[in-house]
């Protein structure tokens, strides 16, 4: 479900017991981009896990959108913004409801005409950079580029290091 007091609708629906999952399509102007094709997309998965893109004005996002890009902004199962219930689904599922959250966004975004399948790459920080290292390992053929920014790429180490490791790594 869209955050609360969003009068955005739920993009894309998933099939199956989870509940919609919202992304957020920034596409770039017109002028950057051809008619005929599709531009080149970002997937950007946000950090936490238990945080959410925001509909928001975002620099860095305003410039890749006008150097040409569309940006994908996943809030996958985990995200603030659907309640405790979706929070709480996240744990023991890591790596894989998220990630399979975030590989349907960008299915609906290909799918919409709104990105170019074949020239994806994968921005991410922390749990982002942890999906995006995941997303590149699992699909290669699916990704151009990945882009990690302190990803989470060793828990046994992230569970004596960080602030969320003692709960996090051993659930």
């Amino acid at each position: 479900l869209p955050p609360t007091g969003s009068s955005r609708p739920p993009f894309p629906p998933l099939a199956g017991p989870a509940p919609p999952v919202e992304a957020i399509v920034i596409s770039p102007p017109p002028s950057t981009s051809s008619p005929s094709s599709p531009p080149p997309g970002l997937l950007i998965p946000h950090g936490g896990p238990h945080s959410a893109h925001a509909d928001a004005w975002v620099p860095s996002l305003a410039f890749l959108a006008a150097a040409g890009y569309a940006a994908v902004l996943v809030n996958f199962r985990g995200s603030t913004g659907y309640g405790e219930g979706g929070v709480q689904s996240l744990p023991g599922a890591v790596g894989a409801a998220d990630a399979a959250d975030c590989l349907a966004a960008l299915d609906a975004a290909a799918a919409a005409g709104l990105v170019d399948p074949a020239r994806v790459a994968l921005v991410g920080g922390s749990h982002g950079g942890f999906l995006a290292a995941s997303l590149a390992g699992a699909h290669p053929a699916r990704f151009r580029a990945a882009v990690l920014r302190n990803p989470v790429c060793d828990l046994s180490l992230m569970a004596g290091l960080s602030d969320i490791g003692p709960d996090w790594c051993f659930v």
